[in-house]
């Protein structure tokens, strides 16, 4: 059996054999366990990589799995794609790759009111600003803890707010809808638990997440680690989709490399009335 090393301060040498720590990259060392800050190397063992599909450990079997490669990428996606690249030619810090907004046009498609839409975390402000062109909505609102240093406005159409995701300044059920991507993984545990019943507490109608699903290697800008009991614990009554990345996997596993990491979309619904109160703060 292979052994994977954990490099966490005092525990740079721990080696852990059972096959199922190694798939779950946790180690046996109770502070890891809990923050689940391991960063793990596995041995180029493919082998290991046999549990779920493609090797990312599953337990629930309902996500419906959606290949990124068969997305196309929507007119208002693609309009600021084009002006984005146009200004911001290669790659770096915010600019996203092909798949990147194919997977942005999937959760486009996927938002089933357009009333108001808040976007949490509008980082370089690519998803925002296609909410904003697109026209459907008649209300769009981005926040985000800082401004992103490529953040690029195309239209006036939308409010920028500088706002914490754990303590924001709306309504209740404020939003019909709700867009939070690639934020919640770089929250600690206790900030995430707070950010989640404020992110519930404005939206109306529909909520949208998006978080990398069993990363293997935690980045250091990565907070937490999204695992299936993690998705239900915190989203037990969420439909998941599995935003698959298409590489050649050929390649891949001549290089003995794994696949990359997938992206989880979770989506909640519900159904609220606007209390009087808040109805009338917002007149």
């Amino acid at each position: 059996m292979a052994s994977a090393f954990f490099q966490v301060e005092g525990y740079e040498n721990a080696c852990v054999r059972e096959k199922q720590s190694i798939l779950m990259n946790r180690c046996s060392c109770g502070e890891c366990f809990l923050s689940r800050r391991c960063e793990v190397i596995l041995e180029p063992d493919l082998s290991l990589y046999t549990c779920g599909y493609d090797g990312f450990p599953m337990k629930r079997e309902n996500y419906i799995k959606v290949h990124l490669k068969d997305i196309a990428v929507l007119p208002p996606i693609d309009l600021v794609k084009t002006k984005f690249r146009a200004i911001h030619p290669g790659t770096g810090t915010g600019l996203m790759s092909d798949e990147d907004y194919r997977r942005l046009s999937y959760v486009y498609s996927s938002i089933k009111h357009f009333a108001s839409v808040l976007d949490i975390g509008v980082g370089a402000g690519q998803f925002v600003n296609s909410l904003a062109v697109s026209g459907r909505f008649e209300r769009v609102c981005g926040i985000d803890i800082t401004k992103h240093s490529n953040y690029e406005r195309f239209t006036d159409s939308y409010e920028l707010k500088t706002q914490n995701v754990a303590d924001m300044p709306f309504d209740d059920g404020e939003f019909d809808v709700v867009v939070c991507m690639e934020v919640l993984e770089h929250l600690e545990s206790e900030t995430l638990v707070k950010a989640l019943s404020e992110i519930r507490r404005v939206c109306r109608k529909q909520l949208l997440v998006t978080v990398p699903f069993n990363e293997r290697v935690l980045p250091k800008y990565h907070c937490m680690r999204f695992t299936d009991e993690d998705v239900a614990h915190l989203f037990p009554d969420a439909h998941c989709r599995l935003l698959l990345r298409n590489p050649e996997r050929k390649l891949l596993r001549a290089l003995r490399r794994p696949l990359p990491t997938p992206w989880l979309l979770i989506e909640e619904n519900y159904s609220r009335t606007i209390p009087n109160a808040c109805k009338a703060r917002r007149e």
